[in-house]
């Protein structure tokens, strides 16, 4: 039986302290969880490679996990329902589910199609773990949730968190939901004036397709201060790419660009770490 939306969100979590001691010990069993799970991802992964070109790194969960240890234990006296809408990227699934656990919080995760079965199998690996401690359940998925349910559920909502994708993030603010915050994080914006290093052009943009992160490509500007201005408007804020061939130009976008993370001419990815706890704000 599908456990209905609006059900999840009036469910009442028992408050259950969780110390530093026994927080850690979940996470060891996640680890080997996912070990012993290595060849089922893996399975599940090549399914999910019917419609997009991406391996799972099992070293890289374990890894996320590894750091996410070294964080403070928060127990909230009262379970928020915080719902969070991404492209599905698995290891912002795994750190947001153990964000959920940290902060004593329900995470409802709103993904579309992108390695859902991977998303799926990961979620399942911590449910199960949080059931062996007699923990309630704090996570919770579903893939291309109608937004009227949103809507008809919002009062139940204390905060909705966007990561990535800005037309979601647009479509709920002309929503007039609550507590709406967005988090940039994946979004590429990228100049390129020199036709000398398209091909890395086309490379930085074909990961960007394979790996579902969002890439605006700027080409239609005369000068580097046009592009500037216009990225800043109009651009995500996050990471931005110059390609060039020029020093002036290099030297002008370092001084004007406002971003996160600049890049000159070099792939962007794995150069920055997911955080969304400033986001959460709980």
């Amino acid at each position: 039986m599908k456990i209905k939306f609006k059900d999840i969100l009036q469910f009442e979590s028992t408050n259950l302290t969780i110390d530093i001691n026994r927080y850690k010990k979940i996470l060891d069993e996640i680890i080997i969880e996912i070990k012993d799970s290595k060849e089922e991802l893996k399975k599940v992964n090549n399914i999910d490679n019917n419609f997009y070109d991406t391996n799972i790194d099992i070293d890289k969960l374990e890894c996320i996990i590894e750091n996410l240890k070294e964080k403070n234990v928060k127990n909230n006296k009262i379970t928020n329902n915080i719902l969070i809408s991404y492209y599905g990227d698995p290891y912002i699934t795994l750190e947001l589910c153990i964000e959920a656990i940290r902060t004593n919080n329900k995470f409802i995760l709103l993904i579309e199609d992108y390695m859902l079965g991977v998303n799926k199998l990961i979620i399942n690996i911590i449910q199960n773990v949080l059931k062996d401690y007699r923990i309630e359940n704090k996570i919770f998925l579903f893939n291309l949730l109608d937004k009227q349910e949103i809507l008809d559920n919002k009062y139940l909502i204390q905060k909705i968190i966007c990561i990535g994708n800005r037309n979601t993030f647009e479509l709920y603010k002309k929503m007039k939901l609550d507590n709406l915050v967005y988090y940039p994080f994946n979004n590429i914006d990228i100049y390129c004036d020199t036709e000398e290093l398209e091909d890395l052009l086309k490379m930085i943009y074909k990961y960007s397709m394979s790996n579902n992160i969002d890439v605006t490509i700027y080409d239609k500007f005369e000068d580097i201060n046009s592009a500037i201005k216009f990225i800043n408007m109009e651009g995500s804020g996050f990471a931005t790419v110059l390609l060039t061939k020029s020093k002036e130009n290099e030297k002008i976008f370092k001084e004007k660009i406002n971003s996160q993370y600049i890049f000159i001419n070099e792939n962007p990815f794995n150069k920055y770490k997911f955080n969304i706890e400033k986001y959460l704000n709980i």
